[in-house]
């Protein structure tokens, strides 16, 4: 009977490599503990999310006692339909009305999650809750009567989302872990040119592409757009950061980038424009796209937009955004939600984005196995192993020889080495013997 239900469990979602080879090490270790857990999480509800959530079934997760918020933009129907006949228990995320106005719904969507896990805990008996975010909102909106009353761990995957974190729990820092911050950004940066690359133009003066923001992302962004043949301009708050994107025309300040490129890539994961009173000013037809987390890149521009459609209906929030300037336009793609989200079941071809997956179902491995050792303080950010960061990369590489071609040969060869992805992660270390003992081949 068991065998037949894993065998439908699995049969849900798409068997990722990565994860199931995690799951067979992972097993004897970790059915005995993870049954008592609660799971509180926002997440984009893709398939590979599927995936993740259904491993962690597998593993001993009960899925009645995982709580799933997805995010309007991002969300599968199918993929929170399959969830649900799994028994978790995905909540409603509202469509906001009109542009800018998704942080107020989201944080509403998550009180309401932790609400709904508050009338249930009495008779679910768990012991520990582990929050995974994608954003921070959730995080930030823990209850003081859930810090009172149960363990917590928290686990943020966004460079943004760790900004805001409360330092009332232990938190697993994913986003600045050397495997996120190394690994990931070529995937995204892909997949955001594929998905806009047809409409931008390369003949002319038309094609010239901006980047405002050149950390992780922007500059995989910056480097995929020159690979394709585009003039790229790019800004930072940080000076510094024109030695990381040597190939790119420099600019002093946002506003040149403005007056030179027509296609301007949001890379900063945050409001860039909320001071730009020169942008009635810009000339000729500039067009935004938005590379990083929910709305935030735009978001003051958004809400000014929103503002004029008062006295009609109320846009939709993912409609592109148009506005006329006395010598030119403004247009905001997609709500200036990321780029990347089209509501299909993936944003990033699943052989790729699987990394990631393996690297949150690490980090819920850490979060529920070293709690378990007493070893975690009450606050405090967490390194993600460096065991676990070895073994999802080094596993999608050999799954992915090809794209080795991606990264510099000091970034391949520092995945060999424990210490290297300790020094180039973020985060306090806190050791987990037992992923070490079940996901580091000896001798490593």
């Amino acid at each position: 009977m068991v065998a037949r239900v894993d065998a439908e469990i699995q049969n849900t979602f798409p068997t990722l490599p990565i994860l199931e080879e995690m799951y067979q090490q992972l097993f004897p270790m970790a059915h005995v503990r993870i049954g008592d857990v609660a799971f509180v999480c926002v997440q984009h509800l893709l398939e590979t999310t599927g995936s993740l959530f259904r491993t962690l079934i597998r593993l001993g997760a009960r899925p009645q006692n995982i709580y799933l918020l997805g995010k309007f933009y991002s969300t599968n129907q199918e993929v929170k339909r399959k969830l649900r006949n799994l028994g978790v228990q995905v909540q409603e995320d509202t469509v906001p009305r009109g542009w800018g106005g998704f942080g107020d719904v989201l944080k509403r969507d998550i009180a309401k999650m932790w609400k709904m896990l508050q009338e249930r805990a009495s008779e679910a008996g768990f012991k520990t809750i582990v929050v995974l975010d994608d954003g921070g909102h959730c995080l930030a909106g823990v209850p003081r009567w859930v810090l009172k009353n149960y363990t917590v761990v928290g686990i943020e995957q966004t460079t943004s989302g760790l900004q805001q974190l409360p330092f009332r729990l232990p938190v697993i820092q994913v986003a600045s872990s050397a495997a996120k911050k190394k690994i990931e950004p070529p995937m995204i940066g892909k997949t955001v040119i594929d998905k806009i690359g047809l409409a931008i133009p390369r003949n002319g003066k038309m094609g010239k592409c901006g980047v405002i923001g050149l950390g992780n992302i922007g500059r995989a962004v910056a480097r995929e757009l020159r690979s394709r043949g585009y003039g790229v301009f790019a800004h930072d708050s940080d000076p510094s950061a024109v030695g990381c994107a040597p190939d790119v025309n420099w600019c002093e300040d946002i506003q040149d980038v403005f007056k030179q490129a027509d296609y301007i890539f949001g890379c900063t994961g945050k409001d860039i424009l909320w001071l730009a009173k020169w942008l009635e000013k810009v000339e000729g037809c500039k067009t935004f796209i938005s590379c990083s987390s929910e709305d935030s890149e735009f978001l003051s521009l958004l809400r000014s937009f929103n503002r004029l459609w008062q006295s009609l209906p109320a846009p939709n929030a993912l409609d592109d955004v148009s506005y006329e300037l006395p010598r030119g336009y403004l247009r905001i793609l997609r709500g200036g939600f990321p780029i990347n989200f089209d509501g299909s079941p993936e944003s990033v071809q699943a052989k790729d984005i699987q990394m990631t997956r393996a690297l949150l179902l690490g980090a819920i491995m850490q979060a529920v196995l070293s709690e378990e050792q007493g070893k975690r303080g009450s606050n405090g950010l967490e390194m993600l192993d460096p065991v676990v960061q070895r073994f999802a990369v080094k596993g999608w590489l050999k799954l992915q020889p090809r794209r080795a071609q991606w990264y510099p040969q000091d970034t391949l060869k520092g995945f060999n080495q424990i210490d290297w992805i300790r020094e180039n992660s973020g985060g306090s270390e806190v050791n987990c013997k037992i992923l070490e003992q079940v996901l580091l081949p000896p001798g490593a």
